[in-house]
């Protein structure tokens, strides 16, 4: 799908699969996630930008309007929010490829996570300019509960 090269990240543009623009293009895996308490989840975003030397990492939850920013790469600088900095492991080089490992997941883990690959972080009014996002993956973490007591239907 394509979209404008000037997209706001505040509005729109993170329900899109793959950002196309201009044959630039950002990629997220996997999909779907399904994952037990406890345990590392791994989210991969990779992009073929040649200028563009950031990936920001954003988590929405159902209990929240909007979206969260978790932390970035500026290059191979792992820049996480203070609310994150225990959770999460932001690997990669920002100009190709990032990885968030997220650790320790608890049930408030489940959410939506997207990342988007920027020129350079310009934000007015909560908006991004010049961004790439993708379409986002779905992460569930279960319990042994849910798995010994099925919801009844």
């Amino acid at each position: 799908m394509i979209i404008s090269c000037f997209t706001l990240v505040y509005t729109v543009v993170f329900f899109f699969s793959t950002a196309a623009c201009l044959g630039k293009t950002v990629l997220q895996t996997p999909d779907n996630l399904i994952k037990n308490q406890d345990e590392s989840a791994v989210i991969i975003c990779t992009h073929n930008i040649p200028s563009y030397y950031r990936i920001l990492w954003y988590k929405q939850s159902p209990d929240m309007l909007g979206f969260k920013l978790m932390g970035y790469l500026n290059y191979d600088k792992e820049n996480k929010e203070p609310e994150f900095e225990k959770k999460i492991k932001l690997d990669g080089d920002g100009q190709k490829n990032g990885t968030l490992i997220i650790n320790n997941l608890m049930l408030n883990d489940s959410a939506v996570y997207f990342c988007a690959s920027v020129l350079r972080s310009y934000i007015i009014a909560g908006m991004i300019m010049r961004s790439h996002p993708v379409l986002p993956t779905k992460m569930f973490i279960i319990t042994d509960h849910d798995l010994t007591h099925p919801a009844s239907t």
